[in-house]
């Protein structure tokens, strides 16, 4: 009889564990049902699938580009695109693929995809200057490779706390367990985990509540997963060391209080970057930085970009 209970826990347990990234499953609409609920947004088909997008100021105006990190959308920038639209500058914000309500294809999420889809949605929008381009995280590290392949288009490079070298996910690398980890155990804890991003908690309950609306679209997860296992597995010493090659100004802040990306990589991260750079040290800053500390964070941006302008024009792209 205790070797039959024991059989029949053992079978209980098993069952559980692998029902449990079912269970835990948020996603129960595709992305098509949810933009019909979001009539307002503005959409661009590109070559890998539609992208949600922000493109708003006077149409002379010098182009800012706004890219958000890993796993927050393009409303990381809710407290700075406008800001900096009012100083001056048309701003772009959009979503990367994976994310918010951009298409979710089934590729390589690698830093060259999340390149490649800034540089067609440039063209989508026939922005035909040389950018400021401004990274979040893995913003960061997306707009240094951007950068690298494309020098001539871009105008500026300004990073917040930027991704710069692999990070270490453990176990979530290993096949089919991996994606089962990140599936069962991962990504329920996501919402919760983003109090990390925060110095002051109270501002967590409105962004938890903007995060979780993409994770209900399905393909959220593998997105996800396949980033973790590709773009942040990438170094970007080269593409950042690019900077300082092809002459781009470059703009650099860090939060002291960082807990994802600590302020101690700071300092390597500078040795890569022109000896001109600029560099901001936020001291009371977390990884949100331009969230918590938006009004800092937008008086530095827009007055670097204007004392870019008043040395020189922005370079024209060349027409293809």
């Amino acid at each position: 009889m205790w070797f039959e209970l024991g059989l029949l826990t053992l079978f209980f347990l098993i069952l559980l564990l692998v029902m449990l990234p079912f269970w835990r499953n948020l996603e129960r609409r595709y992305l098509t049902q949810e933009l019909k609920n979001h009539p307002s947004l503005t959409i661009a088909q590109l070559p890998l699938g539609i992208v949600n997008y922000r493109f708003a100021g006077g149409s002379d105006l010098p182009v800012v580009v706004l890219v958000h990190g890993f796993s927050v959308p393009s409303f990381a920038w809710e407290r700075n695109a406008k800001a900096i639209e009012k100083s001056g500058f048309r701003v772009l914000t959009f979503d990367l693929f994976g994310r918010g309500y951009s298409a979710r294809p089934n590729t390589r999420y690698n830093l060259a995809l999340f390149s490649s889809q800034l540089e067609h949605l440039l063209e989508h929008l026939h922005i035909d200057q040389a950018v400021h381009l401004v990274g979040l995280s893995m913003g960061g590290a997306i707009v240094s490779h951007y950068a690298q392949s494309h020098p001539e288009r871009v105008a500026s490079v300004s990073l917040l706390s930027p991704l710069n070298e692999p990070v270490n996910i453990g176990p979530l690398k290993w096949p089919i367990i991996g994606r089962y980890l990140t599936y069962a155990f991962y990504l329920p804890h996501m919402i919760k985990e983003q109090i990390k991003d925060f110095v002051e908690p109270e501002l967590l309950g409105h962004w938890q509540q903007r995060y979780q609306e993409q994770m209900r679209i399905k393909g959220f997860r593998n997105a996800i997963y396949l980033t973790a296992n590709h773009a942040l597995q990438q170094s970007s010493q080269q593409a950042l060391e690019s900077l300082n090659k092809n002459q781009i100004p470059t703009l650099l802040m860090w939060g002291k209080k960082d807990q994802l990306l600590s302020f101690n990589q700071s300092e390597k991260v500078r040795s890569y970057l022109p000896s001109d750079h600029t560099f901001l040290a936020l001291e009371e800053g977390g990884h949100a930085l331009q969230y918590e500390k938006s009004e800092v964070v937008n008086e530095a941006l827009v007055a670097f970009f204007r004392g870019l302008s008043d040395k020189k024009e922005p370079a024209r792209r060349p027409v293809v």
